[in-house]
């Protein structure tokens, strides 16, 4: 190259980095690499060792809190759901419905025979705001995510279940009250009979329901509503202190006022299991024996006249006596 033509810059970078001692830039290097590390070590491990706001509000965030046993700890109670009126896709009807239903991860028990109902059903139906209808309360029961021990805005769902073969059980709670039911809980899972034959975790589920009313009816035929299983671990309800029932109840007890129709509805759901489930007979156990009998011998109870042919009165197998009636100071002096 001419001593007077200009180098271009390619040809100056290149006879600069020739002359380069490699060995600095190789420790400029790495004392640039810690320097910007520790910069950002700064940064990073303050913000990682601050407590997370959404962990430490959610546990009196009312729409967060008193989850199902089963169920993760971010999961919205059903009513903030039932209440929002933007929950998308809105319906494609006038009225522009919300979808109310909680996510995948967030319902009690998912039966994919009622999905796949759902889907069909909606899809041939004219009226979407309808569809969205039926689309919302249908899975009511199976799928609704309830305050357990909420103060405001309570549902119907199940709030515990196991499916295990040997001893299977669901706890459904009913109402406005979180306790089970015998009537209310059979007629909940009434609906979903016809999909007995397509879904077999929800055939164990019936047979739960089935069982675990059972169970109670053979202790307790004059009673109506349970708290929950111990298997569950759920604590207890409390229950009113100056009721006198004959016969006498246990812990297990949420309520024993008796209805007739508590005994027939266990019946109703035992046979329309039997009936929708092709036959299958395996809820016939122990228990669902002994609750049998139980209600044979309720039945005959209250059968009886209240005065006999002969001028005797017959002692009533059972009373139901709260404090504030006007008939209990007279016989039980301690309520007065």
């Amino acid at each position: 190259m001419d001593e007077n033509e200009k180098a271009t810059w390619r040809q100056t970078l290149r006879s600069k980095f020739k002359t380069l001692d490699k060995r600095k830039v190789l420790i400029y290097a790495v004392v640039g690499i810690l320097y910007i590390s520790g910069i950002l070590l700064m940064i990073i491990l303050p913000i990682k060792f601050l407590p997370a706001t959404p962990a430490s509000t959610a546990a009196q965030d009312l729409n967060v809190g008193n989850n199902n046993n089963y169920l993760p700890d971010s999961c919205p109670i059903y009513t903030v759901i039932a209440s929002s009126t933007s929950g998308a896709p809105l319906s494609e009807g006038p009225l522009q419905l919300p979808f109310q239903r909680p996510t995948s991860q967030c319902r009690t028990f998912t039966s994919d025979a009622m999905e796949k109902l759902i889907t069909n059903m909606t899809s041939r139906m004219v009226d979407k705001d309808l569809a969205r209808l039926f689309e919302n309360a249908y899975p009511n029961t199976l799928g609704i995510h309830f305050p357990l021990y909420g103060s405001n805005g309570l549902d119907t769902t199940i709030s515990w279940y196991t499916l295990d073969e040997s001893n299977p059980l669901s706890y459904v709670i009913t109402g406005d009250i979180p306790a089970q039911w015998i009537r209310d809980a059979a007629h909940q899972f009434a609906p979903y009979l016809p999909l007995l034959p397509y879904d077999a975790n929800l055939r164990a589920l019936f047979r739960g329901l089935i069982n675990l009313e059972a169970r109670h009816i053979a202790s307790f035929p004059y009673c109506n509503a349970f708290q929950p299983p111990t298997e569950s671990g759920l604590a207890p309800q409390s229950t009113p202190s100056n009721v006198r029932v004959v016969p006498s109840t246990d812990s297990t007890v949420y309520q024993c006022k008796w209805e007739i129709d508590s005994l027939a509805s266990f019946l109703r759901l035992s046979w329309g299991y039997y009936q929708y489930s092709n036959g299958d007979s395996s809820f016939i156990n122990s228990n669902w024996q002994n609750a049998v009998q139980s209600i044979m011998k309720v039945l005959q109870a209250q059968s009886l006249p209240t005065i006999n042919a002969d001028g005797s009165v017959n002692v009533p197998a059972y009373t139901y006596q709260p404090g504030d009636s006007r008939a209990v100071p007279y016989l039980y002096p301690e309520f007065s």
